[in-house]
């Protein structure tokens, strides 16, 4: 009925395990942002993404999203609007 200290350990051995593996898979890395196209990368796709503050909260949130898809770098290709800016990005890998 009563759990040994081994049964204990074991457990916590294993609620712990699950936890980091859980938080690794969820992180993200942000991809670099490039000025031209990488000559060693293949283009993999086009991202948007809109911002309330700032050009460099934009490039930031672009970065994020072309790391979440698997991108290594990102280029930039249109950053429109006055106070909501809008834009769009080349993700390579």
């Amino acid at each position: 009925m009563f759990s040994t200290g081994h049964d204990v350990m074991s457990k916590l051995v294993t609620l712990f395990t699950v936890v980091i593996l859980s938080l690794l898979s969820c992180t993200s890395f942000a991809a670099v942002q490039v000025s031209e196209a990488p000559q060693n990368q293949q283009q993999m796709g086009i991202i948007g993404a809109t911002a309330l503050s700032d050009l460099g909260t934009l490039e930031e949130k672009l970065g994020e999203k072309a790391g979440r898809l698997g991108g290594t770098s990102f280029r930039v290709t249109s950053a429109v609007g006055n106070h909501l800016l809008h834009g769009t990005a080349i993700v390579y890998q």
